[in-house]
């Protein structure tokens, strides 16, 4: 009794602190995609706007650019034209903090505050896909809604899956229309000092976990960063801030990679080595076995690991290591700077599935390949009916690093790698989990073709069950187990397929003429 009379009270005080407090009368209106905003921070393509009415009752016309993940692997991605998505140049991917041009560049923005229930907020968001809602107020109180609205996100499908592949599909659904909506909960950011605007007790953020969200990079950011002119905050996903603090433990404690007896430092943006069986695959008596100098090729490299664990096992060996990532570049760079590897290490960013060989010497002949291509097939195709398919233009960087596009990152480099080796000695490895064939995504009798097709012979293939490595021991783990036995409940064919998967290394070699 003295307990619940207790909740009754702290809850009166909320809501009387919450009335002492009201937010300005707001009205939410369509802008005309026409109108030029003012410059601000790099430029972004994707704005919202709102009136709200001062104390004299003159209204205000607000602007803020939205930046992060908010536009990348949604459904408002759909909505743009064929010819829109012509003009985009695929060649270039825009990184996570890059927005791409929308229909209308203009979304209709709504302040809400603590008084406002997870169910009007998602009533609001569902009304349209412009719709945007600002949050202002205690920083508890919008994780809370947050996490609202990832429980309420999911509708419900009449489609009863009959196959683990429906299934799957019907999964991918449900998590793509979660991301949409919960994106779509923005908090206000000062540029200037890195902080969280219009949020009590919010945590005082690290200066530099939201110092690479402004569209341009490099020196630009740093450029603008340095003026004197003082720029108006910007608009950010919560879901993608509270991403951020939970990959800034990565970032400081690092993950201990055992082949390395060191640590790997992973950045936002870009995947973390958590999934560490593969690493346990490597032959690396391969490079023990030799004395000659080993020119080697790391495609996809991500966090450098791979490229680390093999310069670390070979004194004479050198490595070209290439993503198409700037964030996995810059991460990789700074690995293996701290390693002591750099000078044996040639950094390129390549531009796409076309050119996975590039190099700074072209038509170099390699000694090694290495290649960790994302292990789960999706087709290019991009509609809303069918959830499983997404457009690689409209792709996050931690998307890309799991869905391969028609599977082009896996079959380019099978039919490349021939071409790229020097000799019959020379290998070829790929590491590759056969989940997708448990989702009858893909085949090995196909895997096999391609590797025929590719001029390549299977010398060995090694297999390990998974294995996950945990930062440490939250508090809110049991919460997140809880979730996923929901999950597995729900979709009880695809927990299937994850709880038997396996992953494998090739090693392949030129066929013998």
């Amino acid at each position: 009794m003295l307990r619940s009379t207790r909740r009754s009270a702290i809850s009166l005080a909320t809501r009387y602190c919450s009335s002492r407090h009201r937010l300005p009368r707001i009205f939410t209106k369509r802008w005309d995609s026409t109108t030029t905003p003012t410059p601000c921070l790099g430029g972004a393509t994707v704005w919202a706007q709102w009136k709200e009415e001062d104390a004299t009752g003159n209204g205000n016309t607000c602007q803020r650019p939205i930046y992060g993940s908010l536009l990348l692997g949604n459904q408002h991605a759909d909505a743009t034209s064929n010819k829109q998505r012509q003009n985009l140049d695929t060649r270039h991917q825009p990184s996570h903090e890059q927005q791409i041009s929308s229909p209308c560049n203009f979304l209709d923005a709504k302040i809400i505050g603590d008084e406002t229930s997870a169910k009007r907020a998602l009533h609001f968001l569902r009304q349209k896909d412009s719709n945007v809602l600002i949050y202002r107020g205690h920083y508890g109180n919008a994780k809370q809604l947050l996490t609202a609205l990832k429980r309420r996100s999911p509708q419900k499908s009449n489609r009863q899956p009959t196959t683990v592949q429906e299934e799957w599909n019907l999964h991918r659904q449900r998590m793509r229309q979660e991301a949409w909506d919960t994106n779509r909960l923005l908090v206000e950011v000062n540029p200037q000092t890195c902080q969280l605007c219009h949020l009590s007790k919010a945590p005082v953020l690290p200066t530099a976990l939201l110092q690479d969200v402004v569209i341009g990079g490099g020196p630009k950011v740093q450029q603008q960063r340095n003026d004197t002119e003082q720029q108006p905050p910007y608009l950010l996903p919560l879901r993608e801030i509270l991403a951020r603090i939970g990959n800034h433990q990565w970032q400081t404690k690092g993950v201990f990679i055992p082949q390395l007896d060191n640590v790997i430092y992973p950045h936002f943006g870009v995947y973390p080595p958590t999934r560490q069986e593969y690493l346990d695959l490597l032959p690396l008596e391969y490079l023990q076995d030799t004395n000659k100098k080993i020119k080697t090729m790391d495609i996809g490299t991500g966090t450098g690991v791979l490229a680390a664990i093999l310069l670390h096992h070979h004194p004479d060996l050198t490595v070209v290591a290439t993503d198409m990532n700037p964030l996995a570049i810059a991460c990789a760079r700074e690995n293996l700077q701290r390693l002591g590897f750099e000078a044996r290490v040639q950094l390129v960013e390549t531009t796409g599935n076309d050119d996975l060989f590039a190099t700074l010497n072209e038509k170099e002949p390699m000694d090694l390949l290495v290649c960790n291509p994302p292990w789960i097939p999706i087709s290019s195709s991009s509609s809303r009916e069918d959830a499983s398919s997404s457009s690689s233009s409209f792709l996050s960087w931690m998307d890309r690093a799991i869905y391969d596009v028609d599977h082009g990152m896996l079959y380019g480099f099978l039919e490349g790698a021939a071409g790229h080796l020097r000799d019959d000695t020379s290998e070829a490895w790929f590491i590759l989990s056969d989940l997708a064939e448990h989702l009858h995504l893909r085949s090995q009798d196909e895997l096999q073709q391609r590797i025929t097709e590719g001029g390549l012979e299977l010398v060995e293939r090694r297999a390990a069950a998974r294995k996950h490595v945990s930062s440490t021991k939250t508090k809110g783990r049991a919460t997140i187990n809880k979730r996923k036995l929901q999950e597995d409940a729900l979709f009880p064919k695809v927990a299937a397929a994850r709880a038997a998967e396996t992953t494998y290394l090739y090693r392949l070699r030129k066929k013998k003429s």
